[in-house]
């Protein structure tokens, strides 16, 4: 089934969301062209107008999505008579991005946006909407990341479009018609349906592409379970559908401590509860092969138990094990372990002669019964990966979200939650889908297979091969508290890969893209180094090895070779690691007749290629992991890197290496992830244990090959960088549970308001390493020079980075895509707590000292450490922070 990242309900007299084809149309009335520059639109957030060589009128609009929210409204754009119209939509994108559009304020719908080749580029897609008679509105943005730039758009009446239809009939055995029986259409247009009083349903106006069908009655199965159509070109009529009653037979129990699971043998449906607690309701299991079976439709079935001792503890593994007459065998696994909050399972799917297969649940339900308390439920959203700006997202409980490996299901008051989420990510992209409660009951989905505009895949999922093929390993559980169930699940990840061994401490350093970025040079690079020796390091800016790594980031190729050297030479005098900058996976020259460095082979021969064509993201094209061309690259430039004295490697543009392609040099390799995998560990063997590797742009898991990983997009210096930094870790703070550290990018003081570098600064102290930006060479400001000193050199806070064991916790999580103001941080003598202030004016904060979750004496001292400021707190304080600014307190314990 193909998942989009959210449910778009299509309201049969709202707006019709239609992507169609180009080929065959016809029969369209004058064309109306609107400018997105024009004066008559309304940009929102920080859209902007910038200049574009091959957009019409020499302009378009970009910063739509994305951290600052951009939004284009279209207004005025006038019909004389109301009813169905083309929307031609002219965009720029240098690489695979998506728009959200909405007609009128309807319901947003989503449209992928292919590479138009570069960002003055113009290409185009046609929509169908509807559109009412005189003025309407069209509004474009991205909540979830930065969306492709508008040229323009164009409005056309039409009269002749190529649409389709798929409709049919629900009944049961007795050929009984049903009515009001629920209808699922998913794949290249979503809708849910009911059935009219003659058990007829239909889905209308769909353009051509992938669907899948599922109709969904309860304590019933239908025959067949859905229909696929892998791509619609004509109606579907007679898409019919039959309900059989579920067989009634006496439920097995099985009980391991706290753990029940009721299992219904006639039907292969389950249920989990913990502690009393429901947690699973009806659930089963599926694959697609590539029609979809799930344990309902199989009739013979056997449990077997028996004690398992493994990397989480003693317990009890049950194996379910369904078939028919027959070589097919789904056969569920469980492991229950009575100490534990939580439990695992997977599926594996067996078949005599093998099966391929690019979808595989372990865990579906569509009878998720509310367990959380009344109040505020939140849906977390973890992204694939931190490119393009896209933030984590705690959405209302009523919400439909698709979130990338993990997901928690918490109410925020209690912090009662339900975590899942995959463990071991060595084949599958896994995701969790869950469709939200207006009532008791939602829906849930966790599978492996995932592949959408969130993880910048252009193709589906790769398929997995074999007489047996497993599905990911699939944690769940009921937890007090929904952060301590995020950090015991990134714990559980931990315990199957644990994090790349480092024996140094906490890097300290500086980075060359935050200020000079192309303006590199060796002058500036050494008095960078020589600065830090001088001015920072003696005041406490430095790691608990008394190092500091002084990093060339993207154009250390403007330095010579001797240059290079030299560099590496005069960071060891100054008793520094230096450090270099490298993106193994992706090819920026694009040029396929181009020597592999290092190699004999051309770069045409390791790219990755997706329906033939050279896969492009972020301006780049993808290459082959597994290829040895690749292999020999990763060598040339390992080598090089290692001869000249570098010890510290920052790895971007790591999730080209992950990507869904035709096929890979290794035949063995199938999926995205599993190249990513080979490939990573080849570099992590190159590089050595004494290498530290912190990866920029890249997926959350794997994460066993580097120290570290940035745990957002590029931040700088403004308060929105912080905001957003802070957002992800809010968020995804777990995150330094599975890495060594996590990493809040460059600090940059300079141009900001010195309220603003101490909420950046924070920001990073709070959250793992910590790099200065800034042009601290001999030609930078002098002003700058001044506050890295005042900034980077404050001892305590210092401390705070050198020492903490993980990212601060955020103290509450139901600030959608924002951020939370305030983190906690322990240790046996001390608590910190961070807060921010995000807004332009000055803000006031009534801080209930108990809701922090901290283990403190009734009445403490506080020492807020950028102000040396100390007070006495009894139950709450109250504080006041500057415009946009930070504090950051030190709480005695005793």
């Amino acid at each position: 089934m193909m998942n989009l990242f959210f449910k778009i309900n299509v309201a049969r007299i709202g707006v019709l969301c239609l992507i169609l084809l180009l080929a065959g149309h016809e029969a369209f009335g004058q064309i109306s062209y609107y400018e997105a520059e024009s004066s008559l639109n309304t940009l929102q957030n920080k859209a902007a107008i910038s200049s574009c060589s091959g957009c019409s009128g020499g302009a378009k609009v970009n910063y739509l999505g994305g951290s600052v929210n951009g939004k284009l409204i279209f207004s005025k754009i006038h019909v004389v008579e109301g009813g169905s119209c083309l929307l031609t939509l002219f965009y720029v994108s240098g690489d695979n991005r998506s728009l959200f559009y909405s007609v009128n304020n309807s319901t947003p719908c989503k449209i992928t946006c292919e590479s138009t080749g570069g960002w003055d580029k113009v290409a185009k897609k046609d929509i169908l909407v509807r559109l009412k008679a005189g003025d309407n509105t069209i509004a474009f943005d991205n909540p979830y990341e930065y969306a492709a730039d508008v040229d323009k758009i164009g409005i056309q009446k039409n009269t002749t479009v190529p649409v389709f239809r798929i409709s049919g009939h629900v009944k049961n055995r007795s050929n009984k018609l049903l009515s009001q029986v629920e209808v699922r259409l998913t794949g290249a247009m979503e809708e849910t349906v009911k059935t009219n009083n003659k058990g007829y349903y239909e889905f209308n106006y769909l353009p051509q592409g992938a669907y899948c069908v599922t109709p969904v009655l309860k304590r019933s199965y239908a025959s067949p379970f859905d229909s696929y159509y892998t791509n619609l070109k004509q109606s579907a009529d007679n898409t019919d559908f039959t309900f059989y009653p579920a067989a009634r037979s006496k439920d097995t129990v099985i009980m391991a401590g706290n753990w029940k699971m009721t299992y219904d043998l006639a039907n292969g449906r389950f249920s989990v509860s913990l502690k009393n607690k429901q947690l699973l309701n009806e659930a089963y299991s599926a694959v697609r092969t590539p029609a979809k079976l799930t344990t309902m439709n199989f009739r013979n079935r056997k449990i077997t138990s028996s004690k398992e001792s493994d990397l989480y503890g003693d317990g009890k593994h049950l194996v379910i094990d369904s078939w028919n007459t027959g070589s097919d065998h789904l056969k569920q696994h469980f492991f229950f372990y009575p100490d534990k909050d939580y439990c695992l399972t997977y599926v594996e799917f067996i078949r005599k002669g093998g099966v391929s297969t690019n979808y595989i649940a372990p865990l579906v339900t569509d009878s998720l019964k509310r367990f959380l308390p009344d109040g505020d439920n939140r849906v977390l959203f973890v992204p694939y990966d931190n490119d393009m700006w896209v933030r984590f997202n705690a959405w209302p409980y009523n919400s439909d979200v698709t979130s990338y490996e993990v997901t928690a299901l918490y109410n925020n008051a209690s912090r009662v939650s339900f975590v899942v989420g995959a463990l071991g990510h060595d084949t599958w992209k896994s995701a969790v889908t869950f469709k939200g409660a207006t009532g008791p009951v939602a829906s849930l989905e966790v599978y492996g297979g995932a592949s959408s505009a969130i993880t910048h895949d252009v193709i589906p999922h790769g398929y997995v091969s074999g007489d047996t093929v497993k599905s990911p390993k699939i944690f769940m559980g009921y937890f007090d508290d929904w952060r301590a169930g995020l950090e015991t699940y990134a714990k559980a990840n931990a315990a199957i890969t644990p994090p790349a061994p480092w024996n140094k401490g906490i890097p300290f350093g500086w980075n060359s893209w935050g200020k000079i970025q192309n303006h590199l040079t060796y002058d500036k690079a050494k008095s960078v180094s020589d600065f830090f020796a001088t001015e920072l390091v003696p005041k406490s800016f430095f790691t608990i090895d008394s190092l500091v790594y002084i990093g060339l980031d993207a154009f250390w190729d403007n330095l010579k070779s001797e240059e290079l050297t030299s560099f590496v030479e005069n960071c060891k005098k100054n008793h520094q690691a230096a450090g270099i900058y490298w993106t193994p996976f992706a090819d920026w020259g694009k040029d396929g007749n181009r020597k592999v460095e290092g190699t004999s082979y051309l770069y045409k021969d390791i790219y990755l290629y997706a329906n033939g064509s050279p896969i492009s993201l972020d301006g780049a094209y993808a290459v082959d992991p597994t290829h040895p061309g690749t292999k020999q690259r990763m060598d040339y430039y390992a080598d090089k890197f290692k001869k000249d004295g570098y010890k510290y490697v920052k790895l971007d543009f790591m999730t080209h290496g992950a990507l869904e392609s035709d096929s890979h040099y290794d035949s063995k390799v199938t999926t995205g992830v599993a190249a990513y995998n080979q490939g990573m560990r080849y570099l992590a063997d190159k590089f050595g244990s004494d290498m530290y590797m912190n990866l920029s742009i890249a997926p959350v898991f794997p994460a066993q090959y580097a120290q570290s990983r940035r745990i957002a997009c590029d931040a700088f210096g403004d308060i929105g960088h912080s905001e957003y930094t802070m957002n992800a870790v809010t968020y995804g703070w777990w995150l330094s549970y599975i890495y060594d550290y996590n990493d809040a990018d460059h600090i940059v003081l300079e141009g900001f308001s010195e309220g603003e570098n101490r909420a950046r600064v924070t920001s990073s102290v709070i959250t793992g390493i910590v790099y200065s930006g800034d042009d601290l060479s001999s030609t930078g400001s002098e002003a700058t020079k001044e506050k890295a000193r005042k900034f980077l050199t404050n001892p305590e806070i210092n401390a705070i980075a050198r020492t903490k064991k993980s990212s601060f916790r955020p103290v509450e999580g139901n600030t959608g895509s924002g951020a939370s103001t305030m983190f906690v941080y322990e240790t046996p003598e001390y608590a910190y707590l961070a807060v921010f202030n995000f807004q332009p004016t000055e803000a006031s904060f009534s801080i209930d000292l108990k809701r922090l979750g901290l283990s403190l004496p009734d009445s403490v001292e506080v020492k807020e450490l950028w102000s040396s400021k100390i007070f006495k707190a009894s139950g709450s304080m109250t504080i006041n922070i500057g415009a946009k600014d930070a504090m950051l307190f030190k709480i005695s314990k005793k």
